[in-house]
């Protein structure tokens, strides 16, 4: 069975907490994504998005050098670690409905990213087939 570490994308560009969004929003331009992990240190803290930075910070009429990355990313990250397989990265990217999967070393440290396109391209025809709907489920309300 494959590994998540066969397959993640690594090195990752991550974002410091003390980072200003207009950097981030530079990284994610250079980069051309909308989602970068944000790490104190090496270990993964929480993420940014592209819609945080409009809805957090340009919708409230903040100014983007002056916003801090802290104070607008979303705390907390589903993580998984090397080690595991692809199968069980899917299970939580539909558990927790998201499409991207930080990778953590045994240490806690990140390693890398796997992402749904990842899996689609990794995984058995027919076990994708029943992971994406769940997946791209959107939220329910609160």
């Amino acid at each position: 069975m494959q590994k998540v570490r066969d397959v993640m994308s690594s090195p990752v560009h991550v974002l410091q907490p003390d980072e200003t969004v207009q950097e981030a929003a530079h990284w994610m331009k250079m980069l051309d994504i909308g989602w970068l992990p944000v790490c104190t240190g090496d270990r993964p803290t929480g993420a940014l998005t592209d819609r945080d930075i409009a809805l957090r910070v340009l919708a409230e009429r903040r100014v983007p050098r002056d916003a801090r990355v802290a104070d607008v990313m979303h705390p907390g990250l589903v993580c998984i670690r090397e080690d595991q397989s692809l199968l069980q990265a899917a299970e939580e990217m539909s558990r927790h409905r998201i499409r991207r999967l930080p990778v953590v070393g045994r240490s806690g440290r990140l390693v890398g990213i796997v992402s749904l396109g990842t899996l689609v391209r990794n995984l058995d025809p027919r076990t994708s087939h029943l992971m994406i709907p769940a997946i791209l489920r959107p939220p329910d309300p609160a």
